[in-house]
């Protein structure tokens, strides 16, 4: 006689959370005169993230009204580990002449991912066998990406309080 239903016997469920560790990086410079303020820069950054999942019991078994009605096996601990790196460069120019601004700028972005050799897998002896750990298996590996970006500011009355603007 199980105490309830959906009881669970001999076993609990796996356990699991994620370590991230993120660090970014920026630079810029920028050369600004009266008329003109030119900016170049990067941005980029390493991302980690681990996802280990520890096994109590590897055997479960569900009853129901007295009814075995599943049974759970559970591998061994496991770890999911990845590894992220974004970069991008920029370039931002302006001009202003008289009550006209002109602005352009160009992004370019790159990302690459994968997952590292031996930290992708069963981490440890278990029941059923021993650790089986993956080789580095590439993610994102050819995303490339150019951004432009035009404007203009029109000073309609000289002012500095009505303006046109197209970007």
């Amino acid at each position: 006689q199980t105490p309830f239903t959906n009881f669970t016997y001999h076993g609990w469920p796996s356990t699991s959370g994620t370590i991230q560790q993120n660090a970014n990086y920026r630079a810029s410079m920028a050369y600004v005169t009266g008329s003109h303020n030119m900016k170049v820069g990067y941005q980029g950054a390493y991302m980690i993230a681990k996802t280990p999942t520890f096994v109590g019991q590897q055997i479960a078994y569900r009853v129901s009204n007295g009814v075995a009605n599943q049974l759970t096996q559970r591998i061994g601990s496991a770890l999911s580990s990845n590894r992220t790196v974004p970069d991008a460069v920029f370039v931002q120019d302006q001009w202003t002449r008289e009550r006209l601004t002109v602005q352009a700028a160009l992004r370019f972005e790159t990302a690459r991912s994968w997952a590292p050799a031996g930290e992708n897998g069963i981490i440890a002896d278990n029941q059923f066998g021993g650790p089986f750990l993956l080789p580095r298996t590439d993610g994102v590996k050819g995303y490339k990406d150019i951004t432009p970006r035009f404007g203009a500011a029109y000073d309609v009355f000289g002012t500095g309080k009505t303006a046109l603007k197209v970007n």
